[in-house]
């Protein structure tokens, strides 16, 4: 198991939504699917429209989500969006996204 700052701990993992139901084994598994990337402001998560596959969650920091078609715009804060018990959620689980994120 890695100690790396930036490593992916199963502790991590069981403190995020809907991963934490899952089984040690899941997880262990995860681990090794699963990377934290730290970006620069004004970098793009995804963009509306597109469909990648991947669940973003936000760890640290703020993440702007627009939307052009709905006209809309919602800012998030990892020091607001902690959730009941510190747990994270993640950005969107709709695919094709129906936002574009920019950090």
């Amino acid at each position: 198991m890695s100690t790396e700052p930036n490593a992916v701990t199963i502790d991590l993992l069981k403190q995020l939504v809907p991963l934490a139901a899952l089984a040690t084994e899941q997880l262990e598994y995860l681990m090794t699917q699963t990377t934290i990337e730290k970006l620069a402001p004004g970098a793009c998560l995804f963009r509306e429209g597109e469909a990648d596959r991947k669940i973003i969650y936000l760890l640290s920091g703020d993440i702007l989500l627009t939307s052009a078609t709905a006209r809309d715009q919602i800012a998030i804060s990892s020091k607001t969006s902690g959730g009941v018990g510190g747990m994270h959620y993640a950005l969107t689980k709709v695919q094709p996204h129906r936002y574009t994120a920019t950090a």
